[in-house]
């Protein structure tokens, strides 16, 4: 798409050897967006979260994308490097792991972590991404591409780009059903953490995920299914117990399962 420039077609030729001669960093912000051929630029703040959506806005649907690219990549460029295996002992983790990552986003998205035997990342996947009133997943995508990662464990996390990260009753809700599941699938849901700007709030430390003792307790309560004869009780790690959950706090992370 061509879009009609604010300065003359002289002042483009000047930004464009500008840029060939000395580097971006030596042309002004006006000179980048006539090299674009945007006449009526975003904010640079609304850049730092632009999806593909603003992008196609200004620039079409061949530059939007091209442009979407770039962006993401830069973000990528700009993030901590990660030199060694990211391994997730706590909720405290999570939340500094996925912050720089939804900082910025206007939108929620729910994120699986697949983790080995003892924890360590093996993949993350963004599995969806919503509006204003949230966004659904069904649990069998989840376990679909956790069993494609072949994670021996999962944690979620999800945003809320309000800023506070009290986790609503479809929150709780979409926790425990998810679960339930992976007690049957054999890839057990270590946490549920909902990450915001003013902190963060883990379903472990809420109670809402279940420890060892817990889901023992439970496969053996009145109303479960009774196991056959000669059927045993899955095995699980116990983990640590559950604490009344707390927003962020540095230098008191709050607990996490212990290494299956």
């Amino acid at each position: 798409m061509q879009a009609q420039r604010l300065r003359g077609s002289d002042d483009v030729k000047e930004s464009r050897t500008r840029l060939r001669t000395w580097g971006p960093e030596f042309c002004s912000t006006e000179d980048l967006w006539d090299i674009l051929e945007v006449e009526s630029p975003p904010p640079l703040d609304d850049l730092s979260s632009a999806g593909l959506g603003l992008c196609e806005s200004f620039l079409g649907r061949g530059g939007g994308l091209r442009m979407s690219a770039a962006l993401e990549l830069a973000r990528r460029a700009t993030r901590p490097r990660e030199r060694t295996a990211t391994r997730f002992v706590s909720a405290a983790a999570v939340h500094a792991w996925a912050l720089p990552r939804l900082r910025d986003v206007e939108h929620e998205e729910l994120w699986l972590l697949s983790l080995s035997r003892t924890h360590q990342l093996v993949a993350a996947r963004r599995l969806g991404q919503g509006g204003g009133a949230g966004l659904s997943v069904e649990r069998r995508d989840i376990f679909r591409v956790a069993l494609r990662e072949g994670a021996h464990a999962i944690l979620l996390l999800h945003n809320h780009p309000s800023g506070d990260p009290e986790p609503s009753e479809q929150d709780l809700f979409f926790t425990r059903t998810v679960e339930a599941a992976g007690r049957i699938v054999g890839v057990p849901l270590l946490d549920h953490v909902v990450v915001a700007r003013e902190g963060y709030v883990s379903m472990l430390e809420r109670g809402i995920i279940a420890d060892g003792s817990e889901a023992r307790s439970r496969s053996e309560s009145p109303g479960t299914r009774p196991r056959e004869p000669g059927e045993t009780s899955p095995r699980r790690e116990p983990v640590r117990s559950a604490t009344p959950a707390r927003r962020a706090a540095p230098g008191a992370p709050p607990p996490a399962p212990s290494p299956r």
